[in-house]
């Protein structure tokens, strides 16, 4: 499995085993207020294994297994809740888990805010109760945060790996992919076809870091000289490709970028067909304009 995707499924593991040990906490504290002895115990067996796979191995399989059959269980004794016939504390349990709602998606403003709600209008509520809806919403913060960190996360991890798919690492110009992108956009008038010149002769007699090297000052060039509408690809080894939108050939950028680095070859093509085509013609211009770049005898 590549190194990135091993990351974004060790987070998504992560935020399972956590998940379900704060909410088997909720759970647990919940049944602990409304004084329920099967539900409680079950909420406690639950919460103690999720604990211990959690601290040992994490074997979401079997987790997954006993948490159905726990559920199975407490349907079974749902008609023993006793909040069935009595409106006030339905509409307490109501604002409870809408609170709790409010807590994974707002942190610890909202839970402390549920929390208050619960004290200002619901006074009956004993001691335990309020140290227990306490405990709920605090969990509720805790889980909130920590969900919105992985997503962070995962969106960092996201937004690199779409970098490194659409970009070339050595010059960070686009690749390949992101002149297919590009070029789908529309709206181009001109491409450019540029190759770097004796670039395997420098890799044979420098070495490949001096190669390197000389990529990466091309490519500082094009960002230069570029105008704010073009668009530069590394596609190939020693070739890169340009896209204008300026109605003249870009003549202008073409002498700019060899003021600053005179070692390359180009050709420009109107764009009026497909991305191929327009590459075929200005390759042969390419290869036109190197063989006239050489020197005679």
């Amino acid at each position: 499995m590549p190194e990135s995707r091993r990351a974004i499924w060790a987070q998504l593991e992560e935020l399972y085993w956590v998940s379900t040990l704060a909410l088997g906490a909720v759970a647990f504290m919940l049944e602990l207020a409304l004084g329920v002895r099967p539900l409680t115990l079950l909420g406690g067996l639950y919460l103690a294994v999720t604990l211990a796979l959690f601290l040992g191995p994490r074997w979401i399989v079997p987790h997954l297994l006993y948490g159905l059959f726990s559920t199975l269980l407490l349907l079974w004794w749902v008609p023993e809740l006793p909040l069935a016939g009595e409106p006030r504390e339905f509409a307490a349990a109501i604002l409870v888990l809408a609170t709790l709602a409010l807590g994974l998606y707002g942190g610890p403003l909202w839970a402390a805010a549920g929390a208050g709600s619960v004290a200002l209008f619901f006074p009956e509520l004993g001691l335990h109760q309020r140290i227990a809806f306490l405990g709920v919403y605090a969990l509720s913060a805790y889980l909130g945060v920590r969900i919105r960190g992985w997503l962070a996360e995962l969106a960092l991890v996201q937004a690199r790996l779409d970098w490194i798919a659409h970009h070339d690492p050595l010059t960070g110009l686009g690749n390949r992919r992101a002149l297919e992108a590009a070029f789908a956009e529309g709206g181009w008038r001109f491409l450019s076809l540029w190759d770097l010149d004796n670039l395997k002769r420098i890799n044979d007699q420098e070495g490949h870091a001096a190669g390197d090297a000389e990529l990466r000052k091309l490519a500082a060039a094009f960002r230069a000289e570029a105008r704010e509408s073009d668009r530069f690809f590394r596609t190939g080894g020693d070739e890169f490709v340009g896209l204008h939108r300026e109605a003249r050939p870009p003549t202008g950028l073409v002498e700019r970028v060899r003021r600053r680095f005179p070692r390359v070859s180009v050709g420009l093509a109107p764009v009026a067909g497909s991305l191929e085509a327009a590459i075929a013609e200005a390759d042969r211009a390419m290869y036109r304009d190197k063989a006239g770049r050489r020197p005679s005898g």
